[in-house]
């Protein structure tokens, strides 16, 4: 099968609008060529290449397929279910007020950077940037950072810079097969 012959990298398929190069470019965590091509067959190769960029991104979950019905479940890889009841546990404690819950999860939002500030205690990350705006965080909360391995290295490389591993905050990307 080619490359081009496969569906839309989920981040392409939820924009609220067609994707423009910019946002293809920001899904990536790239820049744009400057100048920009101005022949529009140029500008096609260069928004099929991107969106085929996206299309190699490793998947967070797979489907098995089960020896046997009832055998093996279906979910085993994805940690989607476990979000979801954690979510709803965290509704039932603060219902109606978002401040008080534990966990949150907003769908179709793109974590572009985290602001990382010092204290007394050290370094920590005081607000998440995302595609629609700044998200504060408290200063005794926790930050986990759980994308694709890609993903997740390339906002720790951008939030925390090339000493993300040394000093007070450290991080780990860690993959299973």
């Amino acid at each position: 099968m080619q490359l081009g012959d496969l569906p839309e990298a989920p981040p392409v398929e939820i924009l609220d609008a067609p994707a423009t190069l910019d946002d293809l470019a920001a899904l990536l965590g790239i820049a744009l060529p400057d100048p920009l091509p101005t022949n529009p067959a140029q500008l096609k190769t260069l928004e099929d290449e991107l969106r085929n960029k996206l299309k190699l991104e490793a998947p967070l979950a797979v489907q098995a397929r089960p020896e046997h019905a009832g055998f093996f479940p279906l979910n085993k890889f994805s940690a989607v279910p476990l979000l979801i009841k954690a979510a709803r546990g965290a509704f039932s404690e603060a219902p109606g007020d978002d401040v008080r819950k534990r966990v949150m999860v907003v769908p179709r939002c793109h974590v572009t950077r985290l602001s990382v500030v010092s204290d007394p205690d050290g370094r920590r990350v005081d607000a998440v940037f995302t595609e629609r705006g700044r998200v504060a965080v408290a200063p005794d909360a926790k930050v986990i950072i759980a994308l694709g391995t890609v993903e997740s290295t390339r906002l720790a490389l951008l939030s925390f810079g090339e000493t993300a591993g040394s000093g007070p905050i450290s991080w780990r990307i860690c993959a299973r097969t």
